[in-house]
């Protein structure tokens, strides 16, 4: 594990960033940094991932080609706060491919998932894994924002249809992606303002997610359930209308959208 001393990962003028070759993991590297951590925000990026990890322990296939980075820093808010940056993060990277496809046909098909994948066309193409930390001297909390973004190729799943960049425009390549999403992540974090603004973010997520009353289905642990996305409530958490009327609040589970039939 080597740090390159060249690259051509440009972030914010106050940041700082590390480039490495390949890691076990972006977030792994941030929880090593995490204790001694000065406050200066951080972007470690790998061009490959021997361990990537995905939300609920999902491995995240890393092969070089598409952008592996995690942001740290202290959010100066709760960790109870510091939840929210999940929506936060999801506006953020939404907007970010949104701007990579450009006029592509395909930036009219990109939808934010609860509580923060990124799709096109109900394809995934992006998703993120926010993990907190206690500084060792101050106690603050210190978080580091994981993000993976499919540029030149993805991962064949089981249990859900992905996709990626290059497959709808041309000349994209991870520097490339690093430049607008540094951009994009820093006016989201910016804008949220340490939670004073997330009633807006909220909003933001909701005009770039589910449609009023899309059926959506529900796994939480082995249980798995169908309903009509109802919206969220004021911590974001999920709210479901079940066939029997019932509205169900949902805040941990992973949340699947069935294609109509006649895209099958």
């Amino acid at each position: 594990m080597s740090e390159l001393s060249l690259h051509t990962f440009e972030p914010p003028s106050d940041h700082k960033v590390s480039v490495f070759d390949e890691l076990d993991s972006t977030n792994q590297e941030a929880l090593r940094r995490a204790p001694d951590f000065d406050g200066t925000p951080l972007w470690i990026v790998a061009r490959r991932q021997t361990k990537g990890r995905g939300r609920e322990g999902r491995n995240w296939v890393s092969e070089p080609g598409n952008l592996y980075t995690s942001f740290l820093f202290r959010p100066q808010c709760s960790l109870s706060t510091a939840n929210q940056l999940s929506f936060v993060t999801g506006v953020g990277v939404f907007e970010t491919v949104r701007s990579v496809l450009g006029s592509s046909p395909q930036a009219e098909q990109i939808r934010l998932k609860w509580p923060n994948d990124i799709l096109v066309d109900r394809k995934k193409i992006a998703g993120i894994l926010i993990e907190s930390f206690l500084a060792s001297q101050s106690h603050e909390p210190v978080i580091a924002i994981g993000i993976g973004i499919n540029i030149a190729h993805h991962p064949v799943l089981p249990d859900r249809e992905t996709t990626h960049l290059g497959a709808h425009v041309g000349g994209v390549n991870p520097e490339l992606v690093f430049s607008a999403l540094s951009r994009e992540l820093d006016q989201s974090i910016e804008q949220w303002d340490r939670g004073r603004n997330f009633d807006l973010i909220r909003q933001h997520w909701s005009e770039r997610a589910h449609n009023p009353g899309e059926r959506l289905s529900v796994r939480v642990g082995n249980n798995r359930f169908e309903g009509v996305f109802n919206g969220l409530d004021d911590d974001g958490a999920l709210k479901i209308k079940l066939d029997t009327g019932e509205l169900k609040r949902v805040t941990v589970g992973d949340v699947l959208i069935p294609r109509p039939s006649s895209d099958r």
